[in-house]
């Protein structure tokens, strides 16, 4: 985390009466650290968003940690820093169990303002406790339904009728390549032509706008021509009366 966001976080951290838990990278090199805030290289998530105590989450928005949080009913503040964060973080705050913030203009007011508010608002908490039951409410728990199909694949002796088709494709085909690269093809194939017919075009008008302008030119100088000739036929005829 860049020495500016660490500062805006302590300084917004630092101002609530709440104690803090907060992992971070390298943190025996990191001083000036508020008393209510706590910084370990490690914590154990799931374990801490169990605890009844706790009152909000913030977290960049990965899908994982968002289905942690809800699973154990905790309000969220999401900051997205990349991916899937944006969606997974907009979808919380549209349920109405998160709060999101943009990291590019993020201030420790604001986010000491959203922090405040995330914990004192009754529908945070409330949402997500809705969410919590809709989550939990399975058929049978993640423990059993690992057994149930550890046991299936066993039973099935491997249960290849379920394994994707997408296994015997090789890179190029898995990914597409060939058809991305026949699409490229077309592509570049009709750019070339729109680009030949229209160069031809503007060749074909330029030639016509010349020709037009060297025929225009032609009938002035014909024109000329023949005025010069008369006035020198008149010359003539005027110079023959005289003599």
């Amino acid at each position: 985390m860049p020495l500016s966001a660490h500062r805006l976080f302590v300084d917004a951290l630092g101002r609530l009466p709440q104690r803090v838990l907060w992992k971070q990278d390298g943190v025996q090199n990191l001083t000036d650290i508020p008393s209510n805030i706590r910084l370990y290289n490690w914590l154990p998530q799931q374990d801490l968003l169990g605890h009844p105590k706790i009152k909000v989450f913030i977290t960049h928005g990965g899908l994982l940690s968002m289905f942690e949080t809800v699973y154990h009913a905790v309000p969220i503040i999401s900051i997205p820093v990349f991916c899937d964060h944006d969606s997974n973080a907009a979808k919380a705050e549209l349920d109405g169990y998160a709060k999101k913030l943009d990291l590019q203009y993020l201030t420790s007011d604001k986010l000491y303002k959203a922090i405040k508010e995330v914990i004192n608002e009754p529908k945070y908490k409330l949402q997500v406790k809705n969410r919590q039951v809709l989550l939990r409410d399975q058929k049978e728990t993640p423990l059993e339904r690992a057994i149930y199909w550890t046991e299936y694949v066993m039973r099935h002796k491997g249960a290849y009728h379920l394994l994707s088709p997408a296994k015997d494709l090789n890179f190029f085909q898995y990914y597409m390549l060939d058809v991305a690269v026949t699409f490229l093809i077309i592509l570049l194939t009709i750019y070339a032509l729109i680009t030949y017919m229209v160069r031809l075009s503007f060749k074909w008008l330029i030639d016509y706008v010349q020709s037009k302008r060297m025929d225009n030119l032609i009938d002035k100088s014909s024109n000329l021509l023949k005025r010069s000739t008369k006035l020198i036929d008149r010359s003539s005829s005027t110079k023959k009366k005289k003599l």
